[in-house]
Parts: structure tokens; C-alpha cells; sequence
């Protein structure tokens, strides 16, 4: 058979993307896909999203003990129990992977943390203090917690109230300026409190409220009450402005991102008032369960998280049980973008080596069920078809199926042929895939490879033998 050798690689690539089938609207009626985030055990909440889609909250294990996790490219992790048995929340998380939050149960006083990379530091407690439960980690590592009754900040390694007495105060928010957010002393109204000095803020009449995030810029989102003491989801940008409900009597927002997005929970109308996730933007309240595949089996109760990147985190009923969630916006760049590659790897002797690549481009949607499919070219025999996923089938097509590529993820199949002869070849692959929880297929490529091959001149003739003196077996 003639050697081969590479005379010229990929003449012609053709890569055509069909989002959605045809018969679908140019603008899908459903706002978000839905990730179940899962659990260990029982239950799962989520508490708290960064700027790289990073989730963390808590979970009820089988065992009886809530345990923190971080959800990361599609896995549920358990953080380490700094005190093994003793309920522990991880309450936030910040764009570096830091976190924070607390364990505690009914024996044993709260203690605070942050997780990292270098492992777990404990927070400590105020001079004669008992208790101290963190709530939020800003960009810089700084913490805002609630001590022995008094809103505090853990800042350069150091513990410190905001204020020098008083009880019953909160600090739930803060950003990276350092302002920080909470409830005034007394169970008194929303506050915020910016180099020391408390700013309360107004409610709708009532005497007490909370203000659950701050964001860059300042604004804060929270809850207030009603002088008749309804509680009432609010944004305050200078203005308190009322976010008001779906239609039942309280709402409350948990976070605002830089877009001055909200998201929270409110009683509905209905029945016995069950509570929904919401979200508020440009002035409008919308109820997420509209916003999402009428099949997908979900009734979302509270959203908690919001990322810049309108990425929301929260919890859900799903199946009758409680589990922790992720929305993903149905924006072109936040669906599954599956794009396919493949060249002619070498040659040797008859056998040729391609490479077929896939990787998930988008910077946020996972995509589920992915099939690569290889056709390969006419009269070629495959040797094998290594992977390094695996789920591969060694045959013609080759198919290998992938169950979950997160964001930025790729997978290879180099598949091994031997040609017959120098000529042309044709290497025909596609690759499909859905996006979580969502139908129908929402990706599909197709990539076209022409391969020309020649053959080489011939190899001279074999050199005469040399002689190998004292070693058996020379000829």
C-alpha cells in the first residue's frame, strides 16, 4: 500500500448553527432555562451567586446536618465542616471563590467563617463575646455579620461592632467600598452604615424593616413595614420606592445586582397566599414561575441571588421537594454554544489520525444529552476511536454521547483510519445537544472537511547490511 503524506490539511470548513427549530418564535416564550442544582440527601437551598455562576447554600444531608456546598460547572460539592455534626450555612460568595457564613445549633453558639483556597479561617468573636453569624463576603474579603446582637465588620483580620452598644441590630450586605447594610439597632428601621456613621432609612409607615443587599452604587433592597404591619419589598436609590407584591399582602427583596435588578419573594393572592419568586426590573414585578418552560415541573418560592450577568439563584419546589436552583436567561449568549473542529492529526504508513473537537463556548448555559457524531470517510477502516471522555462507540458513524459539558468545557475523539490510497477524503461530524431542563434541541452544528492526501515517492532502495560484530543475531 502507498505511504501517505499530508499535502494540504483542511481545504474547506462549512459550520452552519441552527439555534431552534424552525417552527419556533424568533423570541422564546420562556425567559430562563432551569438547573436543579441537586442535594445531599433531603433538601437544598441556595443562598448566594457570583460573577462566574458560582452557587453557594445549603443542603440536609441524610444524616441529619445541614451542610454548605458550592455548585460549580454542574457539581454539587460539599464545603469542609469546620465543626463536624453542627449544623453549617454558607450564606455568600464573592468573584475570587471566597466564602462566608456560619455554624451553629440549638447547644452551641454561632461561629463564623471564611472558606478559600488556603482553607478555612475563623472569623473569632467581639471581646466577651458569644455568638457571631457572617452574612456577606465583599470583593475584598471584608465580612458583614451579626455579633452578640450588634451589627458588625470583620475587616484585616479584625472583629468590630458599627456601633458601641445598643441590641438587636443586624448587618446583611456589603460592598466593596465597605458600605454595609442591615437593620438599625432595636429592630428599628432599614440602615446602612458608611465609615462609621448609621443613615436609617425610611419605611412605608411601619417601625422596623431590613435592608438585604447594597450594591456598588449604593442602592439597597430589602423589606420595610406598613404602618398596619405589612412588610413590603423596596429599593432605595435615595427614594424608597415600594416594589410592591403578587398579589398578596408581604414581599421581601434579598439582592440587587449593578443594573439595579432585584430579586425576592412575595405572597400571591391565592389560597392560602403561597409564597413566589419575583424579579423587578425597569419598574416592573414579575412572577419567575412565568418566566419559565411551562413542563418544567418547577414552582419557584424565593429567589436570593442575582449576578450581573441576570443569572439568579434561589429555591423551588420541584416534585414535591425543596431543592436549590439556578436560572440562566434565554439570551442568544446565555444558551449552549456547541461549536465543532477537526483537522488530520498525521500520517503514518496508510493510517491517518484526525481530531474532532467540540467545546461549549457560551460563558454561561451547560448543555445536556451532547451526541458527536462522525461519519467517516468512504472505504476507510477505523482502528479505534479514543476518547477522552469516553461513551464512545468504535464504529461507523462514531458516536460518542457526553451527558453534561458546563460552560467553557471541551471533549476530543481522535479516531484512527486507514485509507485504502492517496486521494480525497470527506470527514462529515455534527454535534447536538439540549440545554438543561429545556426542549427541544437547542443546538445544533455541522462541520464539512475535505482531506487531500498523495502519495510520496517512492523510498530508495534498502542499504546493504553493515556488519555488528559481537552481537548474535546480525544478518
Amino acid at each position: 500500500m502507498p505511504r501517505l503524506i499530508l499535502l494540504a490539511a483542511v481545504l474547506a470548513v462549512l459550520v452552519v448553527h441552527v439555534a431552534q427549530p424552525a417552527t419556533q418564535p424568533a423570541v422564546a416564550a420562556p425567559g430562563y432555562h432551569i438547573t436543579n442544582l441537586g442535594t445531599f440527601g433531603l433538601w437544598s437551598e441556595a443562598w448566594a451567586l457570583n460573577n462566574h455562576g458560582q452557587v453557594t447554600g445549603v443542603s440536609l444531608g441524610t444524616d441529619g446536618v445541614i451542610q454548605p456546598f458550592i455548585w460549580q460547572q454542574g457539581s454539587l460539592s460539599r464545603l469542609e465542616m469546620p465543626r463536624p455534626g453542627i449544623h453549617t450555612l454558607a450564606k455568600d460568595i464573592n468573584d475570587a471563590g471566597q466564602i462566608t457564613g456560619y455554624s451553629h445549633d440549638a447547644l452551641t453558639p454561632a461561629r463564623s467563617y471564611i472558606w478559600s483556597a488556603a482553607g478555612i479561617t475563623e472569623l473569632g468573636l467581639l471581646p466577651a463575646g458569644q455568638s457571631a453569624s457572617a452574612a456577606a463576603i465583599n470583593g475584598t474579603g471584608d465580612v458583614a455579620l451579626t455579633a452578640d446582637g450588634l451589627a458588625a465588620v470583620y475587616h484585616n483580620r479584625t472583629l468590630t461592632p458599627l456601633e458601641s452598644g445598643g441590641c438587636c441590630a443586624s448587618a446583611t450586605a456589603i460592598n466593596d467600598a465597605g458600605a454595609i447594610a442591615g437593620q438599625a439597632p432595636g429592630f428599628g428601621p432599614p440602615a446602612i452604615w458608611r465609615d462609621g456613621v448609621r443613615q436609617d432609612l425610611p419605611t412605608f409607615g411601619g417601625s422596623g424593616g431590613r435592608a438585604e443587599a447594597i450594591n456598588e452604587s449604593g442602592w439597597a433592597a430589602g423589606s420595610a413595614l406598613t404602618a398596619s404591619g405589612e412588610s413590603r419589598a423596596f429599593l432605595w436609590d435615595g427614594t424608597l420606592i415600594d416594589l410592591g407584591t403578587l398579589g398578596g399582602p408581604n414581599s421581601t427583596a434579598y439582592d440587587i445586582n449593578e443594573a439595579g435588578a432585584i430579586v425576592g419573594a412575595s405572597d400571591t393572592g391565592s389560597g392560602n397566599r403561597p409564597r413566589r419568586a419575583f424579579i423587578w426590573a425597569g419598574g416592573v414585578l414579575r412572577d419567575l414561575n412565568d418566566l419559565l418552560p411551562p413542563e418544567s415541573g418547577w414552582t419557584l418560592t424565593a429567589a436570593r441571588a442575582i449576578n450581573d450577568r441576570g443569572q439568579i439563584a434561589g429555591v423551588g419546589i420541584l416534585q414535591g421537594q425543596e431543592r436549590a436552583f439556578l436560572l440562566n436567561p434565554l439570551s442568544e449568549e446565555a444558551r449552549p454554544d456547541l461549536n465543532i473542529q477537526a483537522r488530520l492529526d498525521g500520517v503514518t504508513g496508510s493510517d491517518a489520525r484526525f481530531l474532532i473537537s467540540v467545546l461549549n463556548r457560551s460563558r454561561v448555559a451547560a448543555a445536556t444529552a451532547v451526541v458527536l457524531q462522525a461519519r467517516l470517510p468512504a472505504a476507510a477502516t477505523l482502528v479505534r476511536s479514543d476518547t477522552d471522555t469516553g461513551g464512545c462507540q468504535s464504529a461507523d458513524p462514531v458516536v460518542c454521547r457526553v451527558a453534561l459539558m458546563p460552560p467553557g468545557t471541551p471533549f476530543a475523539v481522535p479516531p484512527l483510519l486507514t485509507l485504502p490510497a492517496p486521494g480525497r477524503y470527506t470527514l462529515e461530524a455534527t454535534v447536538a445537544g439540549n440545554a438543561p431542563d429545556a426542549a427541544p434541541a437547542g443546538t445544533t452544528m455541522r462541520a464539512v472537511f475535505d482531506i487531500r492526501l498523495d502519495a510520496q515517492a517512492p523510498s530508495p532502495a534498502r542499504p546493504p547490511a553493515m556488519p555488528c560484530p559481537g552481537r548474535s543475531g546480525c544478518k
